[in-house]
């Protein structure tokens, strides 16, 4: 059983075993390839998808936008590019570097933390609440 020469399965198997240096072998009979070339491709385990993961992957690392990777790749919203890229923040330092903005974040992560102001939209618990509020 395999896929017949000529077909784009086929085609792609034969791709994927040359690129990782096995000539592929063939069932003259069937015309498919035979029981030792599958079974490296297997092995091999690559798949057009992967192919769009890494070019995705490359396009975000040499710098462009996310919302440019996912029109490249055609995706109708910007969070399955970025579940599909497993987007993280690994690369955050390195851009913040290129940018220059280092010595800014040494100035912030060396400030102290002061307290937040309350949000004066919400509302104080009942129990709190006093004539200003």
């Amino acid at each position: 059983m395999g896929e017949r020469v000529g077909s784009p399965k086929a085609a792609w198997m034969v791709c994927v075993l040359r690129a990782h240096g096995h000539e592929p072998t063939y069932r003259k009979e069937q015309g498919t390839l035979d029981a030792n070339s599958r079974a490296i491709y297997r092995e091999i385990d690559l798949h057009f998808h992967d192919l769009r993961h890494e070019a995705g992957s490359r396009l975000l690392e040499a710098g462009w936008p996310l919302h440019h990777v996912k029109d490249m790749l055609g995706h109708a919203n910007i969070a399955t590019t970025g579940t599909y890229l497993n987007v993280t923040t690994a690369g955050l330092a390195e851009s913040m570097r290129r940018f220059g903005t280092a010595p800014v974040l040494q100035v912030l992560a060396s400030t102290s933390v002061s307290e937040h102001k309350p949000d004066r939209k919400r509302r104080a618990p009942a129990s709190r609440q006093t004539a200003v509020n």
